[in-house]
């Protein structure tokens, strides 16, 4: 229930019941809210294949005029949509003098009630931990395959050959030197 959720942590609910599951799925308010999020994420990952596939092949396979301006042009407009996110700060401080964020943690700082802001944080550990997951298993994924190529090459053999202990082969040199790869792909 909302009074459970927004009174205290606790890792399972106090009472167990399925009705909220029959209300997401029966009360069109929410569903359709669904409905839309999968229409628009529909709509744009088709424009994205659309424009960027072909833009893409154009870009790889193709000899035309200014083709290396071009496309230093679509690489250096990147963090101009980036723009937009400098716009989140004022948005935010407009929605929150009325009082419309609906960010509980931040609601809670705001009206001077720590306990409750520290037991919606706590609310949100589980969520953020699930979204979180892919993310770490890619960053592993990069980090493993650049630290195995690393500890294929000359220095790091000469380093064994000198000496230096396993730990400090791999925190201080292999890892470092991987580390430029795995951030270019996050």
């Amino acid at each position: 229930t909302n009074s459970e959720i927004l009174s205290t942590f606790s890792l399972w609910p106090q009472t167990f019941t399925l009705d909220h599951y029959r209300t997401i799925f029966t009360d069109v308010s929410w569903y359709s809210g669904y409905i839309n999020s999968m229409i628009y994420v529909a709509i744009n990952t088709v424009i994205s294949l659309v424009v960027a596939l072909p833009a893409a092949y154009a870009f790889d396979r193709f000899e035309f005029p200014f083709r290396q301006q071009l496309f230093l042009l679509v690489v250096a407009s990147i963090p101009l949509s980036l723009g937009a996110a400098a716009l989140l700060i004022p948005n935010y401080i407009y929605f929150l003098r009325l009082g419309l964020t609906g960010l509980f943690v931040v609601d809670y700082l705001a009206a001077g009630q720590p306990r409750q802001a520290l037991s919606a944080l706590a609310h949100l550990t589980l969520p953020a931990i699930t979204l979180a997951l892919p993310a770490i298993a890619t960053i592993a994924r990069f980090t493993r395959s650049s630290a195995i190529e690393t500890l294929a090459r000359d220095f790091v053999t000469w380093e064994r050959a000198v000496g230096y202990p396993r730990r400090v082969l791999v925190w201080k040199y292999v890892l470092r030197s991987s580390l430029s790869a795995t951030v270019t792909q996050i």
